[in-house]
């Protein structure tokens, strides 16, 4: 079957200066225990609500508990700062391959710049199978 033969990857590439590095941090946080695509979900639903409160210390906090994350782990987390490296590791990663803007996809090396719509993403995908 198809589904089996593609790989998803997600990497951070933070445009928005240091609250959309901290953000990063935190839904890698989130993902230690198993919340990623959680927090990044509620995250954007909230910025799009509070954009303002959605990027502060407090409103990540927020997103955090209303995922269901441990606090004291999570807040231990973004507080050491030990995502740091991963989040500019994946900045880095994107810089070295062109990218300038979010979202940019890779299908089998071919760089897409810009939101397309499903059926797109699936000719690609599809094409990049045959």
């Amino acid at each position: 079957m198809a589904a089996d033969l593609v790989q998803f990857v997600f990497a951070h590439f933070p445009i928005l200066g240091g609250g959309s590095e901290l953000i990063a941090q935190a839904s890698e946080c989130a993902g230690d225990q198993g919340r990623f695509w959680e927090f990044h979900d509620a995250f954007f639903e909230f910025s799009e609500i509070s954009p303002n409160d959605a990027f502060s210390e407090e409103g990540i906090r927020t997103t955090a508990t209303v995922v269901g994350v441990d606090t004291d782990r999570f807040n231990a987390c973004l507080a050491s700062g030990e995502m740091a490296e991963r989040v500019e590791l994946d900045h880095q990663f994107g810089l070295n391959e062109g990218v300038k803007s979010t979202p940019t996809m890779f299908i089998n090396g071919q760089r897409l710049n810009g939101l397309r719509s499903y059926d797109e993403y699936e000719n690609f995908i599809l094409a990049a199978l045959d």
